[in-house]
């Protein structure tokens, strides 16, 4: 079974990490622009996954909140605002610090630890589930509420500037595309996934 060309090994150390990917696209049915299109994305997706992984963008929205908050809290609040609406998710649910560690990716402990740091900031309040009186939930406060109206008018003003100059069916093929590219990541990580 043929591989990727690994950019690493002895033979390519050299050489670009792109170095034989044409040859081996095109073998698999890729014709040359497309493969050459997917090594630009490649690159383009390094950097824009540079800019994320160095919380550039997250710095920069947080920077505009009145309320301080470190990027674990704020991915905790966001957590329980997506949870409630439904955002990003099969739908709605009350939010529960069991949904906030797996929204999260953290265990439920440090999941509680922030929601503490959030309940006493005033952001978020404990409740009581409407259907069962045992099960502790989540609400935004009023203050929360404004903290997320906040991020949400920063975001947008950020976004609205980045696609200035794009034309209408740009912004909707990118939309389209790039929703098709991470459904069909998820697809690929569940396919792997599933194989054991």
């Amino acid at each position: 079974m043929s591989s990727i060309p690994q950019p690493l090994d002895e033979k390519t150390v050299s050489r670009g990490p792109h170095d034989g990917l044409k040859d081996w696209l095109g073998a698999r049915g890729y014709s040359v622009a497309s493969a050459e299109a997917m090594m630009d994305f490649d690159i383009a997706y390094f950097q824009w996954f540079r800019i994320v992984m160095r919380g550039e963008v997250r710095d920069l929205l947080l920077r505009a909140l009145d309320e301080p908050l470190d990027p674990a809290s704020f991915h905790g609040l966001t957590s329980v605002a997506r949870i409630a609406t439904g955002l990003g998710r099969p739908g709605p649910d009350e939010p529960t610090i069991g949904l906030v560690a797996d929204e999260m990716c953290v265990d439920p402990s440090r999941a509680s630890r922030i929601v503490a740091d959030l309940v006493a900031r005033d952001l978020l309040e404990r409740g009581v589930a409407k259907e069962d009186a045992r099960k502790s939930i989540l609400r935004l406060t009023p203050k929360g509420i404004e903290t997320m109206h906040r991020f949400r008018d920063t975001k947008w003003t950020m976004l609205a500037q980045v696609f200035n100059g794009w034309t209408e069916a740009e912004i909707e093929a990118f939309s389209t595309l790039f929703r098709r590219y991470a459904l069909s990541i998820g697809d690929f990580i569940a396919r792997d996934r599933a194989k054991g």
